[in-house]
């Protein structure tokens, strides 16, 4: 049986929030989807958040030309650097770009923190007020993904 997580992200894949800034995002989460289990994931090195059964494929940022099928050589690429180079020029219309800017369909985001929720009421994303309060929470711009497993 699949499970459905609803995550929130700092747009900077090397962002880690201050511990007063994560407890009063948990809070806010915790608030906004009541019943659901929080949690705040720390990692000392960037890591890929995926749709997972949600994904569709992967479009340029600058022309929406289809990526999908170059997408997992460039992802093999940053796989081997720990995520630490996602520089990516897309062979559509040579946009210097990185893995992280790419549009994902469902998004997809790399980072070093998340805040994530799942349980009965998870299912929607976010409306953008309730995002603006976790970047002020957090400290920085974030993105919400909504990932499937």
């Amino acid at each position: 049986m699949s499970d459905t997580y609803l995550r929130i992200i700092p747009d900077d894949p090397n962002f880690v929030p201050s511990t007063g800034g994560e407890r009063r995002a948990v809070d806010l989460l915790a608030a906004l989807v009541p019943g659901s289990k929080v949690v705040a994931k720390r990692s000392d090195r960037v890591q890929f958040f995926d749709p997972g059964e949600n994904f569709e494929r992967v479009l340029c940022p600058n022309c929406r030309a289809d990526l999908t099928s170059v997408w997992q050589g460039a992802m093999d690429r940053a796989s081997s650097t720990r995520f630490s180079d996602l520089t990516f020029v897309t062979p559509c219309c040579g946009s210097a770009s990185d893995l992280n800017q790419l549009v994902y369909e469902w998004p997809a985001v790399f980072a070093r923190f998340v805040l994530e929720v799942s349980g009965f009421d998870v299912g929607r994303f976010l409306p953008e007020g309730h995002i603006e309060r976790f970047a002020q929470c957090l400290g920085c711009r974030v993105r919400q993904i909504m990932s499937r497993i």
